[in-house]
């Protein structure tokens, strides 16, 4: 499951900031919750039309497997 969320936080990443690259660097918690999973981690951002940043992002996957992610001190990613 986190697997899945770290890579739908990479793409969510460049195809709504406009980053050439998103890494997720790391993952800090997985938590099952009464809907799915929560996961929490640091992604790192950069190239395209601004320079890199690093920020954090939560990641919520209901029942249906659909991912819900918020960015959090990422420029454009708000």
């Amino acid at each position: 499951m986190s697997r899945y969320s770290v890579r739908a936080a990479e793409n969510q990443a460049r195809r709504f900031g406009g980053y050439r690259y998103a890494d997720v660097v790391d993952v800090r918690d997985i938590d099952r919750t009464r809907d799915g999973f929560r996961v929490k981690g640091r992604i790192d951002v950069g190239g395209g039309y601004g320079r890199g940043d690093r920020g954090s992002f939560t990641c919520r996957v209901d029942g249906r497997g659909a991912p819900f992610i918020d960015f959090d001190g990422i420029r454009r990613l708000r």
